[in-house]
């Protein structure tokens, strides 16, 4: 059995998957989307969160486990409604170890995804405000305006769009109160 790839992403950083070539090279707007708890809801497997905690487990091996994610069907309706009119990227703080699994995840559950930006090794101690904020500069390097950032997190959104100007959307899953204890308490300890 041989392993499943992504197709081939034409971008010599291995944390970024271009997914739809004619769109990036044709469209300049673009729209950000963070992946955990905005387009997935991640509930299943925030036990790990303690496990990443007290030292047992890997953010890494959390983003690795995203297959049994559900899709968040109010992001997944936006996306395709803002997708005819501006790229969508995902700019995720999931290690790129994990581009194939997120990949799949994405294209599995029909987000119409151009591009995908995961986190770099030497992104690793970065807060995810300052990852993402880093990702958007990165797009407007490379000629894209980003019109619209969409997360999950309320202090994330707000630094993002204090920062960088972009306007921020927050959109969640809606976790139950046991799911979101479990969350705050990851927030306290990033």
């Amino acid at each position: 059995m041989s392993e499943q790839r992504l197709p081939p992403s034409g971008h010599a950083d291995p944390s970024v998957a271009i997914l739809s070539q004619i769109r990036c090279f044709g469209m300049r707007k673009a729209v950000c989307w963070d992946k955990d708890s905005t387009l997935a809801n991640t509930s299943h497997r925030h036990w790990m969160v303690r496990d990443v905690m007290e030292g047992r487990r890997t953010w890494i091996d959390y983003a690795l486990n995203c297959a049994a994610d559900t899709p968040v069907h109010s992001a997944r309706a936006l996306m395709h409604l803002l997708a005819p009119s501006s790229l969508q990227v995902v700019t995720s703080g999931a290690h790129f170890e994990a581009m194939v699994p997120v990949g799949k995840w994405i294209l599995g559950n029909q987000f119409p995804v151009d591009m995908i930006r995961l986190r770099r090794d030497q992104e690793m101690k970065i807060g995810p405000a300052q990852l993402k904020i880093r990702m958007i500069e990165e797009l407007r390097e490379e000629g894209y305006e980003v019109v619209l950032f969409v997360e999950d997190n309320l202090a994330t959104a707000i630094e993002i769009e204090e920062v960088t100007e972009v306007p921020t959307l927050c959109l969640n899953p809606r976790y139950s109160p046991r799911s979101q204890g479990i969350v705050k308490e990851f927030e306290v300890h990033i």
